[in-house]
């Protein structure tokens, strides 16, 4: 069953719509993607408020991929919004940080694979973003305030969320700085971060698991 709300897919190369959407069905099944193509596609989107979840490229040849992210934001704050561009560089993740963006990956072989990923960790920050000010507000005052470290990540490991204590185990100034880093990144041993990863994939849940971490010191 097809849990994902309406995308719209912004490209203004078919060829990378069509092959964004069959991965998108293949991962998550029956999924609604709109296409859009132009300025005038994009303006009867945007008007009929049909869709929970934007993916956009940012060179596009009749409006910049950031104006499309603004118009978004303005209109849905709560939106899940990502990124799936030819010209990812450091600026341009700068830049999506800046903008609110919840995920962004290369339009390359291997970010084709990544995109389902992507789209789960964007539509995970989207929630967390309208849970702040919904009847949840308390459980997160709950989340920040355990005197353990906990974490939430992706199957494939991205970290989407930590707690101050988790922060601070790991010798880092805030929780913020732990996202979108991968757990693998903070193994001593790749052995142990390969029993992690296979058990977690092979179980579905993980107890009692003990390894050497890295520290940001």
């Amino acid at each position: 069953m097809n849990l994902l709300p309406p995308i719209l897919l912004v490209d203004d190369n078919a060829d990378d719509r069509e092959l964004a959407s069959l991965v998108l069905n293949g991962a998550f099944g029956d999924v609604t993607v709109e296409q859009i193509s132009d300025a005038a596609e994009l303006t009867r989107a945007l008007a009929a408020h049909r869709f929970g979840l934007v993916i956009t490229e940012l060179d596009l040849g009749w409006i910049d991929g950031t104006e499309v992210v603004r118009l978004v934001r303005e209109l849905k704050p709560d939106c899940a919004v990502v990124l799936f561009t030819r010209v990812l560089s450091p600026e341009v993740v700068d830049d999506a940080i800046r903008l609110g963006v919840d995920a962004f990956i290369p339009k390359e072989s291997s970010g084709y694979t990544k995109l389902p990923y992507a789209v789960r960790s964007a539509l995970y920050r989207a929630r967390r973003r309208a849970m702040e000010t919904a009847r949840e507000a308390p459980y997160r005052k709950v989340f920040e305030d355990m005197p353990v470290g906990v974490f939430v990540a992706t199957s494939d490991g991205e970290i989407l969320e930590a707690n101050p204590a988790m922060a601070k185990i790991l010798a880092f100034e805030s929780p913020e700085e732990l996202t979108r880093r991968s757990l693998r990144h903070f193994f001593v041993d790749d052995v142990a971060a390969e029993k992690w990863r296979s058990t977690l994939e092979q179980a579905g849940t993980i107890e009692g698991f003990e390894a050497e971490l890295r520290k940001a010191d």
